[in-house]
Order: C-alpha cells, then sequence, then structure tokens
C-alpha cells in the first residue's frame, strides 16, 4: 500500500497524528491502519513536543521552520479547554472565562466578549461520571445572541473576590441541549500512581537527545 507523506503542524501532544496513522486499539477497539506516516511533527511547546517524542518514538519532533516535501499537512485549529471538578455529575456554574480580581475589567470583558473558537469543556467527577463537552464556536454564538451578555456571562458579586468572571448555568444547559454539542461521559476512577516512574520516563526523554 502506497504511503502518504505527512508532515504536522502545531501537534501537540500528537493526538491528531495517531487518528490519521490508525493501528492501536482503545476501549476495546482497534482501529486500523491508515496510509500515512509522519515524516516530521512540529510544536513550540516543548511540554507538547517531549510527549510527542516520548509516545512516537519513530516520528521527528523539532521546533524549527524547515518544511520538507509533503503530500498532506495536518494542522490543529483553535480550541479553548476548560476543565472543572464537581462533586456529582450535574454540569452547574463555575466555568470561568475571564480570570481577573478587578470588577471593572470583569464589565469590561462581558460587554465586549464574543466567541471565537470551539469550546471543549473536561468535567471530572472522581468517583462518578464526568462528561468530555464539545460545543461549537456556532453554538456559543447561536446562545449568546438567544440570551444576551447578562444571562449568558456571570459577573462576581461587588465585595467578593471570586477570580474572574463565568459562563452562566443557563448558558450551559443551552450549550448541552444544541444540535451540534457531543458529550462523551467518562468514569473517572482514582487509581494509584507511582511518581517515581513517571519522573525517571520523564528524565530518560529529556536526556535522550532533547
Amino acid at each position: 500500500m502506497e504511503k502518504y507523506k505527512v508532515i504536522s503542524l502545531f501537534s501537540g501532544c500528537g493526538g491528531l497524528d495517531l487518528g490519521l496513522v490508525g493501528g492501536f486499539s482503545y476501549l476495546g477497539r482497534y482501529y486500523d491502519k491508515n496510509p500515512f506516516e509522519i515524516i516530521l511533527a512540529n510544536d513550540i511547546n516543548e511540554k507538547a513536543v517531549l510527549t510527542q517524542k516520548h509516545n512516537f518514538k519513530n516520528i521527528k519532533v523539532v521546533c524549527d521552520d524547515v518544511v520538507p516535501q509533503v503530500d498532506v499537512f495536518v494542522k490543529g485549529e483553535p480550541l479553548s479547554i476548560k476543565t472543572i471538578s464537581t462533586k456529582t455529575s450535574r454540569l452547574r456554574g463555575g466555568i470561568k472565562l475571564v480570570w481577573t480580581v478587578d470588577a471593572k475589567k470583569a464589565m469590561e470583558f462581558k460587554n465586549n466578549y464574543m466567541p471565537k473558537c470551539d469550546f471543549l469543556l473536561v468535567q471530572i467527577t472522581w468517583g462518578g461520571i464526568g462528561k468530555l463537552c464539545l460545543f461549537s464556536l456556532e453554538s456559543q454564538q447561536k446562545v449568546l445572541n438567544c440570551i444576551g451578555r447578562d444571562r449568558y456571562i456571570k459577573l462576581p458579586k461587588e465585595g467578593t473576590n471570586p477570580r474572574g468572571a463565568e459562563i452562566s448555568s443557563e448558558a450551559i444547559d443551552l450549550l448541552l441541549e444544541c444540535e451540534d454539542t457531543r458529550v462523551i461521559e467518562i468514569e473517572f476512577i482514582r487509581g494509584e500512581i507511582d511518581y517515581r516512574e513517571v519522573y525517571t520516563k520523564w528524565l530518560d526523554a529529556w536526556t535522550d537527545g532533547y
């Protein structure tokens, strides 16, 4: 089978690369190999590059502007990623849109806020069922235009120090109801981690020509 040569730009830790190449198992399902060969991956984040090098031993990962002759380019689109820990599976408030202790700046943010990219929300519920929610840019704009900024954004009360403006519970509920919203439920099980083993792997990766 002929393979297409691929360069992966802004590759992060290599999630898109893995999906493109295939040949792996996840949750009991095997994903066949695809006719793609990644010959170069690039990212400006040193930790992402280190993770990519650790997970993909046969891919050259660099941080420079050298671009060889390739057939396919893979690059990521902007994505806002936020996480929140909850005690139950119900998503409420507390999801920060901006971090600030300045009430004036929070108000300025609300008056000028407009979503600019897709929004990935990770709800972590240890010992329970959490969620991975993807809200499209179009859905965010639709909900914002429907209920307005006053109901979409929850500002901190005067005299308090909550460290930012939040997306309201009402807005989250409406986003979850949008037709193009994607939700994956995840069971979060707290396990034991041998941090010495993790540290050793990272140390080995750092000293391996990085």
